[in-house]
């Protein structure tokens, strides 16, 4: 005992006898704190980087330079990241041969990352005595086969050529996003050699057999030419913007080249002739079709067959009625009626809403219904009139025989989110359509879950005017809604 004791004593005083030193340790500590940056695990920092890199959303972000300046234990973080070095965006400025740099910077940091590459020709100074834009264009055309994503923009400048940069048809065995946002870039100038090396810029997507979308914006694109191209066995997305084309040779090139498309959209297209296709044109895999400001005259769906259409879009089309027409006739041609979920309308203008009621009639199994800046000519009552789910008493031998039951809706039974905007609706119709569609669900109907209305004008008849009822539905749990901009008339 009495040892024990005496050895405790022993490590009590070198205890004390240290106690100075283990302040002065403890001061230290706390007078050079650790950076909270530093505090971040190293892949948490990663997945905010990436974040931030634009590459989750699609959208094209500079490289981490800035990312890398911020202190040691960052720039290490995204120098050995290659992913974070892998978007590449070619813009001429001011600084041509720090372009190059830092282009050869970040393709050896990228290390065999595949690419995602952009090249903004905007404007091109005519003279570049260095050659060093040109030198940094044919770096990046060279690196082409590593792309998964390729976006050109801008006209393809007439002073460049590739050289040696492509030699033929090049090999873009991972590409799966191609935009290209001027026709330049793959179709030579009058007059000029069609493949020479000294020819202008001329690029060639025939041997892309990973291609899933294609985006193509302003010029002429018609069979043969398309077909030569691009290869679409793949392409499940097509955008056509501002292009001209002929219905009569594209539908069919789609139906026959691109077996798997499930998305079409064409904005602001117009048709180089008026005509359509021999036959029907169907498109089996096609679940989303968009059309924006389209002018085509038969409209385009009149000989269209998409069996599992699942979601279409008219924004602005010349002939509303008739466009409205020839998609319940695909529809019903289709037998896709049923399979429709989403039906959006915008900037349109109806003379009445009898085409529309009758499309919406069809489509038993739509979720969602957007109508947005639609101008009926005889007022939006009928819609929602039609819209409105009716009652009616159990018959007198039900022991519930004072209880009203809805009827099963004859106009969207299954739909669960309504969106209006920009249109002028009756204030008292509007609320009994909503209240009507928010009992209990019972077989074969489902309950309103969203309500939203967007820059609405309301006309008051019977005492109503406003959306108190609406706040009220809110409130109890049986309606999600959002009523912004509301004007009464």
């Amino acid at each position: 005992m009495i040892r024990y004791l005496t050895s405790m004593s022993t490590k009590s005083a070198a205890s004390l006898a240290n106690y100075p030193t283990n302040l002065q340790t403890m001061s230290q500590s706390h007078a050079h704190p650790q950076p909270s940056n530093y505090r971040i695990p190293g892949d948490i920092l990663l997945q905010v980087f990436e974040e931030l890199s634009g590459r989750s959303t699609g959208q094209w972000e500079p490289a981490p330079w800035t990312l890398a300046v911020v202190c040691r234990h960052w720039r290490d973080l995204v120098i050995l990241s290659p992913a974070l070095w892998s978007q590449l965006t070619f813009s001429p400025n001011n600084q041509p041969s720090s372009m190059l740099e830092r282009f050869e910077v970040q393709l050896s940091r990228a290390g065999t990352c595949p690419l995602e590459l952009k090249i903004d020709v905007v404007s091109v100074a005519p003279v570049d005595p260095q050659e060093a834009l040109q030198t940094a264009f044919r770096l990046l055309v060279a690196n082409i086969g590593r792309c998964t994503r390729l976006e050109l923009g801008g006209q393809a400048p007439l002073c460049w050529s590739l050289a040696s940069s492509i030699e033929g048809t090049p090999s873009l065995p991972i590409l799966q996003s191609l935009s290209i946002l001027h026709r330049s870039w793959i179709s030579a100038p009058k007059g000029s050699p069609a493949r020479s090396s000294q020819s202008p810029v001329r690029l060639f997507f025939r041997n892309t057999p990973s291609l899933r979308s294609i985006v193509l914006h302003g010029g002429n694109f018609l069979h043969p030419t398309f077909s030569q191209d691009f290869q679409l066995d793949n392409v499940e997305r097509l955008i056509l913007r501002h292009c001209h084309f002929d219905p009569a040779s594209i539908l069919p090139l789609l139906e026959t080249s691109a077996p798997h498309l499930r998305e079409l959209t064409i904005e602001h297209g117009s048709p180089l002739q008026h005509g359509s296709p021999e036959q029907a044109i169907e498109l089996p895999q096609l679940r989303r079709v968009s059309l924006v400001h389209l002018y085509s005259e038969p409209p385009l769906m009149d000989h269209v067959r998409t069996p599992n259409l699942q979601y279409a879009r008219l924004t602005g089309v010349s002939t509303c009625q008739r466009d409205t027409l020839a998609l319940l006739n695909s529809v019903l041609a289709s037998n896709s009626a049923t399979n429709i979920r989403e039906l959006v309308f915008e900037v349109c203008l109806y003379e009445m809403c009898t085409p529309l009621l009758g499309l919406l009639e069809e489509l038993k199994g739509l979720d969602t219904l957007i109508i947005r800046q639609v101008v009926f000519g005889g007022g939006s009552d009928p819609l929602l009139n039609g819209l409105r789910l009716k009652s009616q008493a159990s018959p007198p031998s039900s022991l519930e025989s004072k209880i009203s039951h809805p009827t099963s809706p004859k106009i969207c039974p299954r739909l669960r989110k309504l969106e209006l905007s920009y249109i002028t609706v009756d204030a008292r119709l509007l609320e009994d359509m909503a209240r009507s569609r928010i009992p209990p669900s019972y077989e074969g109907y489902s309950p309103l879950r969203e309500l939203f209305l967007y820059n609405i004008t309301l006309k008051e008849s019977d005492g109503g005017g406003d959306l108190q009822w609406l706040q009220d539905i809110v409130q109890q749990g049986c309606l999600k809604a959002s009523d912004r901009e509301i004007w009464v008339v």
